[in-house]
């Protein structure tokens, strides 16, 4: 995307990059999403759409990445990641969530 002036600035385009995940994720069934530089988790609602087969897979897979904590929510243990990385990484998740739901 871009504007008359020239190409959007990053906030911008972090704003726009939020807003994509968020329609992801409500999709999806997922309620909250935190992830920062020390890692964060993902939280599934009662009526999430994302297969427990599909978790339990990359959690077996990659066991330093990925921990299920309590019964709806997903441990990101990925850590150090620049904010553009974040975004991208998240996305790319819920794309797989997507690709394997329940």
């Amino acid at each position: 995307m871009r504007d008359r002036f020239g190409p959007l600035p990053d906030p911008v385009l972090f704003l726009l990059a939020t807003a994509e995940i968020r329609q992801q994720a409500a999709r999806l069934g997922i309620t909250k999403i935190e992830f920062g530089e020390k890692g964060g988790f993902i939280e599934f609602g009662a009526k999430n759409s994302v297969s427990i087969d599909y978790l339990i897979e990359i959690i077996q897979k990659e066991p330093k990445k990925y921990r299920l904590e309590g019964q709806n929510r997903l441990k990101l243990l990925t850590t150090e990641l620049p904010r553009t990385e974040r975004i991208d990484y998240i996305k790319k998740l819920l794309t797989t969530f997507a690709e394997n739901r329940a």
